[in-house]
């Protein structure tokens, strides 16, 4: 039986093959609190009480695995009694690797597979390969944005899947399953660059959370999101009492350790409460405790994903997402651009972002030709999309046994020639 894990910056996936859902998706990282000398490993950080100023360590860096060690020991949580308790000698591994990782890495994880754990097998795979062969096979599960005639039947196999995740923003057309390779592009901003902004806004305005990188992503997953008219709500953040602003409680570590968005009832009840408490208060020092307790969030909520399609917003010389889906279709051949404008393939942590999905057809219809169909498409759960793929492929004979890697070709092979074995993956 094959095990499937899709890793990435942010989280890990993990399950078997066979399965419909990973058996497992947590954080990617180890975890030590600057107050506990406990270190907690992926999942764990469940059972972490205060998240002040934790000092995270992840496996990626940029988009790609580089601490292995680090690794190991968040794989052996998910192989071990916890979720999988497998034996890794007696299972073949589907791994997910990102586009045009140094061979240099391919090989130091094809000797953590082999010489580490000993897998049976492996086969390789670029994630977004993994969502292009999940949207084929089951294509009933995406949601689509716009309209388009009929395809004839004889219409080629082509889209575009756009990967955005934690590190990086990958746009990567297909045609009949092959990637087009001069046409593939990367845009070098993903959640984490968000994340560290919104510390960088907070910290100018209000106080000091350059430490709290954990609690802000908290709080940019939960309060941000994608302007459908950014200049309209830029003005409308301008006026008092606007639609946009919206408070957050911040944790106390006493009653709650992770904080809440407020509701709009609660919000003004804590106001009415922080006034009637002010008029009691001896001195300023009081004051600026009750007022600490909640943040404040206003143009942050849309200006921080705004940055996916304006990245020079914060000075990274590239083009938006949109345009850069555009220049990538630009690429490939003429007759192959319609039919890539119609088959958009959305994956990734940051398309959860409320609004992602239409402000992209938005910009793209203005972008496509006028005769050209332009339509998105997105998974119900695009966090486990790439891992739902991989698991197909694991299934599929002319994949899996053909392409795959076993132990004893490794040996023979070494680590360069069977790392090139899945380049074209």
């Amino acid at each position: 039986m094959a095990v499937v894990v899709d890793g990435g910056g942010a989280n890990l996936r993990f399950g078997f093959a066979s399965e419909d859902q990973p058996s497992g998706v947590v954080p990617n990282q180890v975890v030590r609190p600057k107050r506990d000398r406990r270190t907690y490993v992926a999942d764990e950080i469940d059972q972490c009480r205060d998240i002040s100023g934790l000092y995270l360590r992840r496996p990626f860096e940029k988009g790609y695995l580089v601490d292995f060690e680090l690794q190991k020991e968040i794989w052996d949580r998910a192989f071990g009694k916890h979720y999988l308790k497998i034996q890794p000698k007696d299972h073949d591994l589907v791994l997910t690797q990102p586009l045009f990782t140094p061979l240099a890495l391919q090989e130091a994880t094809l000797e953590l597979v082999f010489e580490e754990y000993g897998f049976k097998s492996l086969f390789c795979c670029s994630p977004a390969t993994a969502v292009m062969h999940y949207y084929q096979k089951q294509p009933e599960s995406m949601h689509m944005l716009g309209k388009c005639p009929p395809l004839p039947a004889d219409a080629p196999s082509a889209a575009v899947v756009v990967d955005s995740g934690y590190s990086f923003t990958h746009v990567v057309p297909f045609f009949e399953g092959e990637r087009l390779h001069n046409a593939v592009k990367r845009i070098n901003v993903g959640g984490k660059v968000l994340t560290n902004h919104l510390k960088e806004i907070i910290s100018f305005r209000t106080w000091n959370m350059m430490e709290e990188t954990f609690l802000v992503n908290i709080v940019k997953e939960k309060m941000c999101y994608v302007s459908l008219d950014f200049i309209e709500d830029m003005h409308e953040t301008k006026r008092p009492n606007n639609r946009i602003v919206q408070k957050y409680l911040l944790p106390d570590y006493t009653t709650t350790d992770r904080g809440h968005v407020l509701s709009e009832d609660e919000a003004n009840q804590r106001q009415a409460a922080r006034k009637t408490e002010s008029a009691a208060a001896t001195a300023e020092k009081d004051q600026m405790v009750l007022d600490e307790q909640v943040l404040v969030m206003n143009n942050e909520r849309i200006a921080v994903p705004e940055i996916l399609f304006h990245p020079s917003d914060i000075g990274v010389p590239q083009a938006g997402v949109a345009e850069t889906i555009a220049q990538s279709i630009a690429c490939a051949p003429r007759e192959l651009q319609s039919w890539l404008y119609a088959n958009i393939m959305l994956t990734g942590g940051n398309t959860l972002f409320p609004n992602y999905p239409q402000r992209l057809y938005t910009e793209l219809r203005k972008l496509a030709p006028t005769d050209y169909p332009v339509r998105v498409f997105y998974p119900k759960d695009p966090i486990s999309a790439a891992w739902r793929g991989a698991a197909l492929m694991a299934q599929d004979p002319l994949v899996g046994e053909q392409h795959r890697i076993t132990k004893e070709q490794y040996k023979e092979m070494g680590s360069p020639a069977s790392a090139r074995h899945f380049q074209r993956w």
